[in-house]
């Protein structure tokens, strides 16, 4: 349809929409590489699955091992070797860095304050959010915040991009791949 109206800009989505498929035929090909399981231990993936949607979904909730474990029905070390197993890796690291890339959005879309920032994903101390996130991102959460909060940081000089800037999201788009000559 984008190619026949030829409405402006359909280049760009016709490319977006051929990368949305490769991408979706990538993430095919993966979950097929993944183990397939059967009886209880598929449903427990499923019940896992859907637990961590929930938890990664309340960012600013209190979660604690017990308290996940709790909701399916497991016992705490039962569902960490699950999880585990299913993910390759813990649960809490899992929170954490969902918690510490919501606080870079947050400090660079929103103007609200580190401790704001901190409530929001979920951290009680702001001495331990500062912590971590100067560990993991590697400069504290107010100094992020001043280079490149309010958006106004993020507005790009003439041939300079966000990634110029230095700024690191949760997601990674694919090159576009370069056209065959026939």
């Amino acid at each position: 349809t984008e190619i026949h109206r030829k409405e402006p800009h359909y280049e760009e989505v016709v490319d977006l929409l051929l990368r949305q498929l490769f991408i979706l035929l990538q993430r095919h090909i993966e979950l097929v590489g993944r183990r397939h399981y059967t009886g209880r231990k598929a449903e427990l993936a499923a019940r896992i699955g859907e637990l961590q949607a929930k938890v990664l979904g309340t960012l600013d909730h209190a979660w604690t091992i017990e308290e996940m474990a709790r909701v399916i029905h497991l016992s705490r070390s039962r569902f960490m070797g699950l999880y585990r197993e299913f993910y390759g890796g813990s649960p809490v690291e899992d929170l954490i860095t969902a918690r510490i890339k919501h606080a870079q959005w947050l400090l660079c879309a929103t103007t609200l304050s580190v401790g704001q920032v901190a409530a929001e994903c979920g951290f009680r101390s702001l001495y331990h959010f500062s912590r971590l996130f100067k560990k993991r991102v590697g400069t504290s959460p107010s100094a992020f915040a001043t280079k490149f909060g309010e958006s106004k940081s993020l507005t790009c000089e003439k041939n300079e991009t966000i990634a110029d800037k230095d700024v690191q999201f949760p997601f990674v788009i694919p090159p576009r791949a370069k056209p065959r000559r026939a």
